[in-house]
C-alpha cells in the first residue's frame, strides 16, 4: 500500500474536488496513518474559524513522502481528538498514485515582489511590482498594475529567504483581468529551469510559513 511509505510529520495538500463551498487547497501535516484506509490529519490553515471542511465534499489528499507526491481520493470522515487537540479523520478511497512532483505544493499567502521582463535579446527591464498570491516550488500565481504578454521571460525576486531575495527566472503561462480590485491583472507564472537547491529553499519556505500561521491560528 503506498500510503505505508507516508510518515507522521511529513506534508499533505488537502483539495476541494466537489461540493458546495469553495475551500483550500489547504497544506497541513499528517497525524496518524491508522490503516490502509484511514489517516489523521491536523486542522489545516483555515481564512476563518467558519471556514471548517465539511463531511459531505469530495476532497483530494496529496502526500509528499521521500520526494514524490501520492494522491489519493478521500472523504471526511469527521473531527476528532488526539492527545486533546482536534485532528480530522479522512477515509482514503482507492489505491493512490504515486507522482514525481515535490515542487506542486501551494502556499497561499499576499507577498509583494520585483519582477522584471527579459527582452529576446537578453536585456533586463526596468522593475515591476506584483504581489504573489500562492507559491509553490515549480510555480506561481500573482497579481499587478503590470501588463505582462504570455511567454514572456521574468527575472523575479522571490522574497523567500531572511537576507537578500532568491532570484529566479519564470515565464508567464496565463493572463486574465483579476478579482482585486485594486491590482488589474492575475499571472499564473511557471518557473524556469532552477537548480534544485533553490527549489528546495522555496518548499522549505512554503512550510515554514504553514506553520507558523497555523501556530498564530491555534494561539488566537
Amino acid at each position: 500500500m503506498l500510503i505505508n511509505s507516508v510518515k507522521p510529520g511529513e506534508s499533505v495538500q488537502i483539495t476541494l474536488k466537489s461540493g458546495a463551498v469553495s475551500q483550500g487547497p489547504y497544506t497541513t501535516k499528517v497525524e496518524v496513518i491508522e490503516n490502509a484506509q484511514s489517516v489523521l490529519l491536523q486542522p489545516p490553515v483555515m481564512a476563518s474559524r467558519a471556514d471548517r471542511l465539511d463531511t459531505t465534499s469530495a476532497y483530494g489528499l496529496s502526500f509528499i513522502s521521500d520526494g514524490s507526491m501520492i494522491n489519493y481520493n478521500a472523504r471526511l470522515a469527521g473531527y476528532t481528538r488526539l492527545d486533546g487537540i482536534e485532528v480530522l479523520r479522512f477515509t482514503l478511497q482507492g489505491e493512490g498514485q504515486k507522482v514525481q512532483r515535490r515542487g506542486s505544493f501551494r502556499f497561499t499567502c499576499s507577498l509583494p515582489m520585483e519582477m522584471h521582463i527579459i527582452s529576446e535579446d537578453g536585456e533586463v527591464g526596468p522593475p515591476l511590482q506584483a504581489i504573489i498570491r500562492d507559491l509553490s516550488g515549480g510555480g506561481m500565481r500573482v497579481t499587478s498594475n503590470e501588463t505582462l504578454p504570455m511567454n514572456s521571460l521574468l527575472r523575479l525576486l522571490l522574497p523567500v529567504t531572511e537576507k537578500e531575495p532568491l532570484i529566479a527566472f519564470g515565464e508567464v503561462r496565463m493572463a486574465r483581468p483579476s478579482n482585486d480590485s485594486k491590482q488589474a491583472f492575475q499571472y499564473g507564472i511557471e518557473f524556469s529551469v532552477m537548480p534544485q537547491a533553490d527549489q528546495e529553499r522555496i518548499i522549505r519556505f512554503v512550510y515554514s510559513e504553514q506553520r507558523k500561521t497555523l501556530k498564530r491560528t491555534r494561539n488566537a
